[in-house]
């Protein structure tokens, strides 16, 4: 299952295998100082729109998806809490991730960005 999680001073997004093919995707990271924001939802595959690249099915949501002006990563199962993190520069401008504990990992990356804030970095 895919998941979000802290690397250094970088959000790295981790996926399985199959996630990697069935999505075409790969293993992404975003700078800490590119993250705008961050919230966790009860079920994030209602924020996926656009035209995608990868896999769309009625319960899972896998690859990227484009609309004018936004590029999402989306690895999001319906009914799953998960985050939904909004990058600046970068590929993508948005990561949807089903994540177990979304709400204790929103809190913690959070409390990271005000951190770098608070440091200057």
């Amino acid at each position: 299952m895919a998941e979000i999680t802290i690397r250094g001073d970088h959000l790295h997004v981790g996926l399985t295998r199959w996630e990697r093919v069935f999505g075409l995707l790969h293993e992404t990271d975003v700078p800490l100082e590119n993250v705008a924001g961050v919230e966790a939802l009860p079920d994030p595959i209602t924020e996926v729109h656009g035209l995608k690249a990868g896999t769309g099915l009625p319960n899972l949501k896998l690859g990227t998806w484009r609309r004018p002006g936004h590029t999402t990563l989306a690895a999001v199962r319906r009914g799953q809490p998960g985050l939904k993190v909004t990058v600046s520069g970068g590929h993508f401008t948005e990561l949807l991730v089903s994540q177990p504990g979304a709400d204790a990992a929103a809190s913690t990356i959070r409390a990271r960005l005000e951190g770098a804030a608070a440091t200057g970095r």
